[in-house]
């Protein structure tokens, strides 16, 4: 089931208070040699702090892990008061335990200490007498037990990726050992908000995925947590979503970016899988519309391929409005969604799915620029060429009202449910109705048929006819009559 779409992005989780070792803010404050002064944000000073970074960048943000002290001297710091709040708060949502502002530092505005006060972030006066490198130095001599205790936690994430094809159980026990290891419940999504992995099908509630998208391929911090991107190749393949679990201090960023590098050779062999899958569906589909097999054969080469003899089937006709289709993107897109399906390129591009499942192939469409026409459902499974003209037939009629990409055969083409399904009656229509006709164009050398064909096209509209023929009226008339 897909995710649910409600906004997440960018709000901030609850800071750990838990575990042993590192300095606590107000502990800082409390050293007098220091000489600090709190500005704002005093509801965060019991917070710990993890790291001491010290950064002139207008948004550090992204290179910060949570849990750190942010040390500045100012030329990264704007200097107008709206600015001011906003850089607060992009602090505040990337795990800035408090920020130090040396003497440099622009006038600190009333618009930035009030976002202090409302993240819980406290602002630190530095003395100019007071070094940087001595605050750091603290944080690290306190943190140092915290530091083992994290580095014991990369090991054992790093043992489960030495140890992924060796004599250990498959994802799902690698998935959970690294959860133990990270503090972190962990889950792998396409980009279309689906579990990846069948054996890791967890999809945390609420999650933004459009925002993801948007993400432009950086991590982004959601709810509680984080999403890393996991790219095959020159695309994003999946997320790595990693929620803090309650009560255990989370092992940091550094620790996920291990536990993405398990995750894509993961998500690579499960690419190669159904890349291998698509393959053999593509020959499969291709041995179907020859028409040589029986109905039992077609059924038993169906079940190889994981359609059942009592999945309703539909084949649908597929064509690119301004042009080809990307079928390689348009198989992924059906496999994050779980739709069973076989794909083969031909003149057109042909999918066949089970019927129930119109409506998913439907909402990729929206995502394309597609045109879509599906054959009834499948009565005799060796006869796959009539499922064939019908997907055709209905492909033609795709776009001539507006917005209607998609065309079901016999009950949104109009006219189409009344004519014979069978290839040998429709040509004894045709030949009864213009049979003549044909035959004449033949003899001399003539375009009656194609006349015929754009005057019912133009609703036998005589001035439009002509335009399109590039003849005049009276012409157009005699050729009619």
């Amino acid at each position: 089931m897909p995710v649910n779409r409600s906004p997440t992005l960018k709000k901030d989780s609850p800071l750990r208070e838990e575990g042993e070792g590192g300095l606590r803010v107000s502990d800082l404050v409390a050293m007098t040699h220091l000489g600090i002064e709190v500005l704002a944000g005093a509801g965060g000073l019991e917070h710990r702090i993890e790291w001491a970074h010290v950064s002139e960048l207008e948004d550090p943000g992204p290179w910060l892990e949570r849990g750190e002290m942010l040390i500045v001297n100012g030329f990264g710091v704007p200097s107008a008061g709206f600015e001011q709040a906003r850089y607060v708060e992009r602090l505040a949502e990337h795990g800035v335990v408090a920020l130090g502002v040396g003497g440099r530092t622009p006038p600190v505005r009333t618009e930035m200490l009030e976002a202090a006060e409302k993240a819980d972030l406290p602002i630190l006066r530095i003395p100019k007498e007071t070094p940087f490198v001595a605050i750091s130095h603290l944080v690290a001599n306190a943190g140092q037990r915290s530091a083992q205790r994290r580095l014991v936690r990369h090991l054992q994430i790093l043992e489960t990726l030495r140890l992924r094809d060796g004599i250990r159980a498959g994802t799902r026990t690698r998935f959970a050992e690294m959860e133990d290891a990270s503090g972190y419940r962990l889950a792998l999504v396409s980009g279309a908000g689906y579990p990846v992995l069948a054996e890791w099908p967890w999809v945390p509630p609420d999650l933004d995925i459009d925002a993801l998208n948007e993400g432009g391929g950086d991590r982004v911090i959601i709810d509680g947590g984080y999403a890393l991107p996991i790219p095959v190749g020159h695309r994003i393949a999946a997320f790595l979503i990693a929620i803090e679990q309650e009560g255990v201090e989370p092992a940091g960023l550094s620790a996920l970016q291990h536990i993405a590098t398990v995750a894509a050779l993961e998500v690579l062999d499960e690419y190669r899988q159904h890349e291998a899958y698509r393959r053999h569906g593509a020959e499969a589909l291709a041995e179907l519309m020859t028409g040589n097999l029986t109905a039992e054969g077609a059924a038993v080469r169906l079940e190889q391929e994981d359609l059942r003899r009592d999945d309703p089937l539909v084949l649908a006709a597929l064509r690119g409005t301004t042009g080809t289709i990307d079928d390689d993107d348009l198989h992924r897109r059906l496999r994050d969604r779980g739709i069973k399906h076989l794909i083969l390129r031909q003149d057109e591009l042909y999918v066949l799915h089970i019927a129930d499942q119109t409506h998913a192939l439907e909402a990729v469409v929206q995502d394309l620029d597609i045109m879509v026409g599906i054959s009834s459902v499948i009565a005799n499974r060796g006869q796959l060429d009539l499922a064939r003209r019908e997907a055709l037939w209905s492909l033609a009629c795709a776009g001539r009202a507006p917005g209607q990409r998609v065309i079901r055969f016999g009950s949104d083409d109009g006219f189409a449910r009344w004519f014979p399904a069978d290839l040998d009656a429709l040509e004894s229509i045709a030949k009864a109705t213009l049979g003549e006709l044909i035959a004449y164009d033949a003899d001399q050398h003539t375009d009656l048929v194609a006349t015929l064909t754009a005057y019912f096209r133009n609703q036998r509209k005589v001035r439009q006819t002509a335009a399109e023929l590039f003849v005049h009226e009276n012409t157009l008339s005699y050729r009619l009559k």
